[in-house]
């Protein structure tokens, strides 16, 4: 069977309100509004992504057999492809940031009009948990609320410079944590069902460049794990190394040359020519593990980690480097963390985290940071309180606290 008389010359394309799904390493799926889920082989899929630009048929296959011209009548029955002189629908809309309905903390909103010294951190809320695999629980998205949420306990702005956070102590260390840091909340960069990944991860980028451009810097509260990739390769004007305190390598595979997903957020990263140096601690359990051909990395267990003395923790960075901090808040135990996409056993304590993080981290240039995977849960939401303490814990490292 032949495509019809006519088709080969005629130019099409990839149907831009079709929305990349995630799949396996072999199969890749678009969906169309609002609920048909098309699965497709890889294969038709590499075939489908060469229309990304209008092109004709015979420019992709020049003699197809019988089996490609039955798959090209189905994808245009389906309306996967489309002609390229047709009305097309619309493309999804360009993601918004829009204000957080609670600040963290009460701090100020983050506007083009804010006064800022280069100390600054802003908070981002990054809405997403799309670059979660199928096989796995979503709720990540809810992230930045249920920690904002926590936050209402702990109001930071009650001295009398408004831009300044007073700070509060913390009982066991008997010392006043972020006293004096400028911190401002930038709201939510929010996602939808008809927004292809790919697209979210790029405007997340621009957001987190603008940030850093003012020269602030950006404490990201996820969503997924796949927004540290954007993150980090938004922070592109200088060289850094990046730790990563996950119960999980993210060294999995990239299924497709655009596919980022919350278990290869670190092999993205890895390809950043501007991230020389990569740190995982916590991880744990059975899992994929980088390659023995992945240079410039280092992987720590928790009782690898447990056993280390305060000086060999801090060894485990490079001297020479800044660092950008990434936490996967399953770092901690399942017991700590209930509300978490991959839950896992035998893993670190609070206080075993904070004091591993203020030991390799204190005195250094922090570039960012991030919170990602924090669900809420059934348990008065113990998993963003939990995050809450590692947010203020990282925000007294990047501005230098004692």
């Amino acid at each position: 069977m032949a495509p019809r008389s006519g088709t080969s010359e005629v130019r099409y394309i990839l149907n831009p309100g079709l929305v990349r799904v995630l799949g396996s390493q072999t199969e890749a799926y678009l969906r169309s509004r609002p609920t048909t889920i098309f699965e497709l082989t890889s294969d038709t899929f590499e075939f489908l992504w060469q229309f990304r630009e209008p092109r004709a048929l015979n420019e992709v296959l020049e003699a197809p057999n019988q089996e490609q011209a039955q798959v090209v009548e189905g994808l245009i029955a389906r309306q996967l492809l489309l002609r390229a002189d047709a009305e097309l629908p619309s493309a999804p809309p360009e993601p918004l940031r829009l204000p957080a309905v609670r600040r963290f903390s009460g701090v100020l909103p983050w506007t083009d009009e804010s006064k800022h010294n280069d100390d600054a951190i802003v908070i981002l809320g990054a809405k997403f948990d799309a670059g979660t695999l199928d096989r796995y629980k979503r709720g990540s998205a809810a992230g930045p609320d249920v920690i904002r949420d926590a936050s209402r306990e702990y109001p930071l702005l009650v001295g009398l410079d408004p831009t300044r956070a007073w700070g509060f102590v913390d009982v066991e260390s008997r010392r006043r944590y972020v006293r004096g840091v400028q911190l401002f909340d930038a709201g939510d960069l929010q996602t939808s069902a008809a927004l292809a990944p790919e697209l979210w991860h790029k405007a997340l980028e621009r957001e987190v460049r603008a940030i850093h451009r003012r020269k602030a810097r950006c404490l990201l509260l996820g969503g997924d794990h796949s927004v540290s990739a954007a993150a980090i390769r938004a922070l592109d004007s200088g060289r850094f190394g990046v730790v990563q305190f996950d119960a999980h390598t993210d060294f999995g595979p990239v299924d497709y040359a655009s596919h980022l997903h919350h278990a290869n957020v670190m092999q993205v990263v890895h390809s950043m020519p501007h991230v020389e140096h990569i740190v995982l601690c916590g991880v744990r359990g059975f899992q994929q593990i980088p390659d023995e051909s992945v240079s410039n990395h280092a992987s720590y267990g928790v009782s690898v980690l447990r056993n280390k003395s305060d000086e060999q923790l801090r060894a485990l960075l490079r001297p020479d480097l800044p660092y950008y901090l990434s936490c996967d808040i399953d770092v901690l135990d399942a017991s700590v963390v209930p509300g978490t996409t991959v839950p896992e056993t035998d893993g670190l304590g609070l206080a075993e985290l904070r004091r591993m993080l203020r030991t390799m981290l204190h005195g250094r240039r922090i570039v960012g940071a991030d919170i990602v995977e924090v669900h809420a849960d059934a348990f008065a939401n113990l998993t963003a309180r939990a995050a809450l303490q590692v947010a203020f814990e990282l925000i007294d490292l990047m501005q230098g606290g004692e």
